[in-house]
């Protein structure tokens, strides 16, 4: 590999090549030489037994390939430059050419028979963007015809293929090599997608399917998913069609195998299925508790009798306030509290029972209110201490 590394970067430079029209033949057979030997190499090392320092051989030359294809990417500027404007492909200019198809050669097979020991966040070779670039390009065209096909959301389809757009209009801009191999698995698994003859709700389906498998977790796919759900639970009319339909989606999640590694459309980013899961958790336990309110409040009407007190609001949020921060009633939300003492309890003031007003109250309590509460707890703590004496004098 010394010799390839010392011969590309030495003996093609453009100052070295400048009286060399004759011998250039016999530069791009020496590259060919080379690059046959490394090829040989690499059939050892592929029927080889999977040693240690396999994976720091096969990342050793491919960081070796990204720096002489950078190499030769910048000489073919350098004496573009300095040649001029000029249509025609000359034979210096031709052999750069050649010598960058056969090294993009080995890399093409580091990336197909070797990807698990590549270094997946290497940024790819400008020439080397720029083949996978064409590439991408004919197979996002062809992906994008067949997807409109199938009557898909068109919001969708634009988000989907976003990522892979953005890279092929940017004629300098470099991915990883970890990059390059998600934008292929995703245009891949599209494509097949697209060639099933399914019903466009089947397809729909399975698209999204694909997606929370590669781990699209693009902030616009969670966002788009959260509004489309939030659109499909309005068409339920009661709260537990709602709570069906959140379970579904669930159970639906949790069945589609992600894939397994770190591929991801952001790799350090949270999976799109935790995410979507978290999300639809969320609403479902929310959506419980306000349906269960509901049947307390159901339950209180019916009952006919509320329990009376002679507290005021404010005086009855105030306890409540004390009962939660002591622990005496246990894990219950500000809503829960009123949901059940608007159902049951009935308070001086009712008109004030309302979800601002109690709120309030309990937040901020005035200091009328405090001197009100400690002089009935006061008499509270006598009427124990009543209680107490008459126990005693039993046991005694």
């Amino acid at each position: 590999m010394r010799t390839l590394i010392d011969f590309v970067t030495v003996q093609l430079s453009p100052e070295a090549l400048v009286n060399a029209g004759d011998d250039l033949p016999q530069y791009r057979e020496k590259v060919r030489a080379e690059k046959l030997r490394i090829t040989c190499r690499l059939l050892e090392v592929s029927c080889g037994p999977a040693a240690a320092g396999k994976a720091a051989f096969i990342q050793a030359l491919q960081m070796d390939m990204v720096r002489l294809l950078d190499v030769l990417y910048y000489y073919r500027l350098s004496y573009r430059s300095a040649r001029g404007p000029q249509g025609t492909v000359d034979g210096q200019m031709q052999l750069y050419r050649d010598v960058e198809d056969m090294l993009h050669e080995i890399l093409i097979g580091l990336e197909q028979h070797f990807p698990e020991c590549l270094s997946p966040e290497l940024p790819l070779p400008f020439s080397y963007a720029a083949r996978a670039r064409r590439q991408l390009q004919v197979r996002a065209d062809e992906l994008a015809v067949l997807l409109a096909e199938l009557q898909l959301d068109e919001a969708l389809l634009e988000l989907v293929l976003r990522p892979v757009r953005q890279f092929l209009l940017n004629p300098e801009g470099r991915l990883s090599f970890r990059s390059l191999a998600y934008y292929r698995e995703l245009l891949s698994q599209l494509y097949m997608t697209a060639t099933l003859q399914v019903d466009g709700n089947s397809s729909h389906l399975r698209l999204h399917a694909i997606l929370i498998h590669l781990n699209f977790n693009a902030i616009e796919y969670y966002l788009y998913c959260i509004n489309r759900l939030r659109a499909w639970l309005k068409g339920y009319r009661h709260l537990r069609g709602r709570i069906t339909g959140l379970t579904w989606c669930i159970k639906e999640i949790r069945s589609i195998p992600v894939k397994s590694g770190t591929v991801a459309l952001h790799p350090g980013g949270s999976p799109i299925a935790a995410q979507l899961y978290a999300w639809l958790e969320e609403e479902r336990i929310f959506l419980r508790n306000v349906h269960e309110e509901n049947l307390y409040r159901a339950a209180g009407r019916e009952a006919g009798e509320k329990l009376q007190t002679s507290l005021t609001v404010s005086q009855l949020a105030l306890m409540l306030r004390i009962y939660i921060e002591e622990g005496i009633i246990i894990r219950a939300s500000l809503r829960q509290v009123l949901f059940f003492v608007s159902g049951f309890v009935k308070v001086r003031k009712p008109d004030a029972m309302v979800e601002e007003s109690f709120e309030a109250k309990y937040d901020n309590p005035s200091l009328s209110t405090i001197t009100a509460c400690k002089l009935w707890v006061g008499r509270l703590m006598e009427r124990l201490n009543d209680h107490e004496k008459k126990m005693r004098a039993y046991v005694d």
